[in-house]
């Protein structure tokens, strides 16, 4: 879980998103979706997810685990020069 929230910061990053120090996983997620709308749902089951791991007292289902992995394969495989998200 923390390992597919971890390439979503990655992959974010690449973009020139990066997580401000101090914000929390939704109000980044919510960055994200603004920037690339299209990838909504992969950004909601990733963070999800990883807010169920790092602060619910039951983590995730196996499912949801899967299912977080399963969403980062749908991100674009781009870099900040392709620019696949809206400034």
């Amino acid at each position: 879980m923390r390992r597919a929230y971890q390439a979503l910061l990655g992959w974010a990053a690449s973009l020139g998103l990066s997580r401000a120090p101090r914000q929390t996983p939704s109000a980044y997620a919510d960055v994200l979706t603004r920037a690339a709308p299209d990838l909504r749902e992969p950004i909601a089951i990733v963070t999800g997810a990883y807010v169920q791991a790092r602060y619910a007292a039951a983590g995730p289902s196996l499912e949801a685990a899967r299912r977080a992995e399963a969403a980062m394969a749908q991100l674009p495989k781009r870099t900040a020069a392709d620019r696949p998200i809206k400034n």
